[in-house]
């Protein structure tokens, strides 16, 4: 079976009006048929005040019969904390909630577009120094827990005339290590996607931040074999939103294929950012016949030229070519 390719522009047809972010496009979709068919919820945070940044990923492929989540929690000189399961439990109309053997997950809305909470406990890896997860060293274990709520400020973006929205918040709640708690408060990011999604075929970058003037933004780059496709958008102090219709991105790559730094510019410059990553963290997607993605995903810090200050968190799938998907065949086939 030739494995199905998507492309990213074209989840929805052109017979369709102009597509707004809808409050009951928070709820799980009619799966398409595809294997690689897939709906996901993801919520990240960064904590200035602790120090502290998270982010979590609930993807459900109901044709698989599989949800995949992956999660992540580091600080600048702190551990980081993983978990990545290909193989999670799935229940038709279940959202962004499972309960597997060493995690569990619930997601919902509070309010449509207005608020979302999220309460994971579960048994993660620990990896003392960052550099380790991307050697495969063998991590020790400890237990996560948090409860947190998303609260949207500003306008939800919808990406053209394809099935995924983004929201800027805030976030509050409490986070736990092994038990010792810690009140959270800061800034984040929510998106919902759902139609193919192959993460094996192309490549992409991707980006959320608050600056310390208020002004937030969320910058995607798609990355095809012919062309380049900016999506994303500005929102100033006020919660004004203008969306992103030019974007240049420039990563430094070190000698292990990492980004090391990043030039990003949005709208001819309208903002112009320089990226650090604090902590990198490998993300990897694996198929059975061992055809593997591996997304790098940082805390970052942002600066402008004239010395603003921004945090969140950027990520980088690099040096993709077409391979199986998950359930295709071609001299083997995917999880």
């Amino acid at each position: 079976m030739t494995p199905e390719r998507s492309n990213p522009l074209n989840d929805r047809t052109s017979a369709e009006p102009e597509y707004r972010v809808e409050p009951a496009d928070e709820a799980p979709h009619i799966p398409g048929p595809e294997r690689l068919w897939n709906e996901s919820w993801y919520f990240d945070w960064v904590d200035q005040s602790n120090g502290l940044g998270l982010y979590l990923r609930v993807g459900l492929y109901p044709n698989l019969g599989q949800s995949w989540i992956h999660l992540g929690c580091t600080g600048e000189g702190g551990p980081l904390l993983l978990l990545a399961d290909q193989q999670g439990p799935f229940a038709p109309n279940q959202g962004p909630q499972a309960t597997a053997k060493d995690w569990s997950v619930h997601a919902y809305p509070e309010a449509e577009l207005e608020r979302w909470s999220v309460r994971f406990n579960g048994t993660v890896q620990r990896f003392t120094d960052p550099e380790a997860a991307y050697r495969r060293d063998n991590p020790t274990t400890t237990n996560l827990a948090f409860e947190c709520v998303w609260s949207t400020r500003g306008e939800p973006y919808q990406y053209g005339s394809s099935t995924r929205y983004e929201i800027s918040c805030t976030v509050a709640g409490w986070l736990a290590i092994d038990g010792v708690r810690t009140e959270i408060s800061g800034t984040g990011q929510r998106d919902h996607s759902w139609g193919v999604r192959d993460w094996w075929s192309f490549d992409w970058f991707w980006s959320a931040a608050t600056m310390q003037d208020g002004i937030c933004f969320q910058a995607t780059e798609i990355r095809l074999a012919d062309f380049k496709a900016p999506f994303g958008y500005i929102q100033d102090a006020n919660h004004q939103l203008t969306p992103c219709t030019q974007l240049t991105m420039t990563e430094i790559l070190g000698e292990d294929g990492r980004p090391t730094q990043a030039d990003l510019s949005i709208n001819n410059g309208s903002v112009h950012l320089r990226v650090e990553p604090l902590v990198l963290t490998p993300v990897r997607f694996l198929a059975e016949d061992r055809a593997e993605a591996t997304m790098h995903r940082a805390l970052c810090r942002y600066w402008t030229p004239s010395g603003e200050i921004g945090h969140g968190w950027s990520e980088w799938n690099l040096g993709s070519e077409p391979k199986p998907g998950p359930g295709e065949n071609t001299g083997g086939s995917s999880s």
